[in-house]
Formats: structure tokens, sequence, C-alpha cells
């Protein structure tokens, strides 16, 4: 099977097509706008719905990826399907060796990570560093 990726920035791939309702519900979720100090964002992702890519490992995703310029992808996997927050899978796959780091994104804070990804505002390793003991990453903690 030929696995091919569309062109656009922040992908979106889904790597379960166990529950088609629950991809669109995840699909959903993640779009929702986040409003912030009166600022408005919404995670501008270019959704990858093909079934090459079910049940597709991380590493053979970040294969697929390496001839590309993109430096992180965001995953709807079976453990985001599973889960009753469905915290997508971001990875970052701008090393080269085979250590790419992830996380996992509330579907609020979608918008954040994938807006600041987008334009190099931050970078992966910002967001990792902030995630919950769970490796959920819900926000930024203020003191």
């Amino acid at each position: 099977m030929t696995r091919r990726l569309p062109d656009g920035d922040s992908l979106l791939i889904r790597t379960d097509f166990s529950d088609d309702a629950l991809w669109r519900d995840v699909v959903d979720i993640v779009s929702q706008p986040q409003t912030d100090d009166g600022e408005v964002y919404v995670a501008e992702l270019t959704l990858v719905d093909d079934r090459a890519f079910d049940r597709i490992t991380l590493k053979e995703l970040v294969a697929e990826i390496a001839t590309s310029p993109r430096s992180y992808v965001f995953v709807v996997d079976s453990d985001a399907i599973a889960d009753p927050e469905h915290s997508v899978l971001a990875v970052d796959t701008s090393g080269d060796s085979g250590d790419h780091p992830t996380f996992r994104v509330h579907p609020s804070q979608m918008p954040t990570v994938e807006s600041n990804l987008s334009i190099d505002n931050m970078d992966f390793e910002e967001f990792s560093s902030a995630v919950a003991a769970d490796g959920v990453f819900r926000g930024f903690e203020y003191e």
C-alpha cells in the first residue's frame, strides 16, 4: 500500500481506523477555537485520513516523514481513540537520529501547540517540558 503525505504544515494523521465516529469527534474537538487574552486561536490542521496509515508504527511514520521538511506531526493513534480525553500524540520529527520525542496534547490545547510550532514561535521542547505527570500537555502553569 502506497503512503502519501499531503501538502500542509501541521498534519493530523489518523493511524487508528477502528471507529470512524470517534475519529470525527477527535477532529471536531481539536478544531475548536481557543480564546486567550481576547485573541482567538484555531489549530490549522491538514487531515490525513488514509487507510495506508492504519496501524503504522511511530518508527515507520518518522521514516515516511524523513524526506519532508516537517519538524513535527500530530497523530490520532489507538491511544487517542481509547483515551476519554482523546489526547493527540505530538511527534518531533526534526532529529536525524532514532530519537523522536513525543508528548500528548489535550485537545483544548491544540490551537496553542499547533500555532506556536507552525510559526516557530516556540519549539517542541518548550511544550514537552511542560507536560503533566501523565505525559499530556494541558497548558502552561503560571505561578
